[in-house]
């Protein structure tokens, strides 16, 4: 009689197991259909954001320079993702900034049997040019022309980096001057010289900047730029140079006032003090090229072409600025 009551107790508890197993496996697997569909949801996120970050950098470009920023920033989102137009919102944003939205349906691979709605996966980027803040080499043109007297053609060779009388270099002082990204990781193509000069750049007597991170650096930017990339350059205006006037004052005491006078004294005079500042009215940015860099020995050499300059004290900047590493937009969100 017992003997019976066991054997009919271990039949029940075989049934029991049976079914707590047949529990577990679908449980199991409907969490493993999960991971696996969230797993591919997430990889679509990634890629409908690098599309939506394409369209909001092209879209940014576009509107900088008035052209349809609309279509241009779809067309960019459709070349990485096989997305409808109408699942493309893109937006202006301020003055200059582009915003791209993108939706796509994100189809359930084993998860199907747990719900029939499908998911919607959702990107947005935004965008805008780049704008030139600064960057320059670090040194100033004191004393060549860059608009020929008999032709008034812009263009011809200058030299930078050149001792002058009095013991001036052209170099800017280690104030002015930042350099960016110096020996970080891809250094090579994303260093370069952020110079502040909305307050004037100073010059000093007798020091030359070529440290050896800063010779580093230039090396790099000419490896870059010499096949016929742009750098910019700090000078005296032709104005100021031509008329042997520059509006400049010393920097001890610091309260001292700015004063026009010659370039002849500014640069000859030691008695005029060690370090002076330009006035920002008394400096253009140019536009050159890289005709010879030389860094080794006692006198280092730099030639450059002028292509362009611009007239800071009117705002007048470079619009097809490249940032070195980055390109000629940036994410902004």
């Amino acid at each position: 009689m017992k003997l019976g009551l066991l054997k009919k107790l271990f039949k029940n508890d075989e049934g029991s197991v049976v079914v707590i197993v047949a529990v577990m496996m679908t449980v199991f697997m409907g969490f493993a259909a999960i991971v696996i569909d969230a797993g591919f949801m997430y990889g679509q996120r990634r890629a409908l954001q690098n599309a939506a970050d394409a369209g909001a950098l092209a879209g940014a470009m576009e509107r900088s320079i008035g052209g349809n920023y609309v279509k241009v920033a779809k067309d960019a989102v459709q070349q990485n993702r096989n997305i409808p137009s109408e699942d493309i919102t893109v937006t202006p944003v301020g003055s200059n900034k582009v915003r791209v939205e993108v939706t796509q349906v994100a189809p359930k691979i084993f998860a199907g049997f747990l719900t029939d709605a499908d998911s919607s996966v959702w990107a947005a980027a935004e965008a805008e040019k780049i704008r030139w803040a600064g960057d320059a080499l670090p040194f100033v043109n004191l004393d060549d022309l860059y608009i020929n007297p008999a032709t008034n053609v812009l263009g011809g060779t200058i030299e930078a980096w050149e001792k002058l009388k009095g013991g001036v270099f052209e170099s800017i002082w280690k104030d002015d001057l930042e350099p960016v990204n110096e020996k970080e990781p891809g250094w090579e193509e994303t260093s370069y010289f952020d110079i502040s000069y909305e307050d004037g750049i100073t010059i000093t007597r007798g020091v030359v900047t070529n440290s050896e991170s800063i010779g580093k650096i230039l090396q790099f930017i000419y490896d870059r730029q010499v096949e016929g990339g742009k750098v910019y350059l700090f000078s005296l205006s032709n104005d100021s140079i031509a008329s042997n006037t520059v509006i400049a004052k010393p920097n001890n005491p610091k309260d001292a006032p700015y004063i026009e006078m010659s370039i002849i004294d500014f640069k000859g005079k030691s008695e005029l003090g060690e370090q002076w500042t330009i006035h920002p009215d008394s400096l253009v940015l140019l536009e050159c090229t890289f005709d010879e860099l030389k860094l080794t020995g006692n006198n280092p050499r730099l030639i450059l072409t002028v292509t362009d300059s611009y007239t800071l004290k009117a705002g007048d900047i470079p619009d097809d600025y490249i940032m070195p590493g980055m390109g000629s937009a940036k994410l902004t969100d």
